[in-house]
């Protein structure tokens, strides 16, 4: 991060890059996940989940762009930094 950033957003977002990024078999998404009862602590999922497989994302660069949306601050996207050599997962 560039600067002092909320542990609520980056958790949201950070939550949000690995679901794209790295494959998974289960059977609920990322998508169905209720966002306040999540922040307050309890993983609960929406009764009317989205039925759209989520699309993964093999490139870490493009995930991590694509999860700053997940932020409800712009200031905490805007902080957010990848450095280092680009990395792909190959499935």
């Amino acid at each position: 991060m560039l600067w002092e950033i909320t542990d609520t957003d980056i958790d949201k977002m950070t939550a949000n890059f690995m679901s794209n990024w790295i494959p998974s078999s289960s059977e609920k998404l990322w998508s169905e996940v209720d966002m306040d009862s999540w922040s307050s602590g309890t993983l609960k999922f929406t009764k009317n989940g989205g039925k759209d497989k989520m699309e993964m994302e093999s490139e870490m660069l493009r995930a991590v762009a694509k999860s700053k949306n997940s932020c409800s601050h712009y200031m905490t996207a805007a902080a957010i930094v990848v450095r280092g050599l680009p990395i792909k997962i190959i499935v």
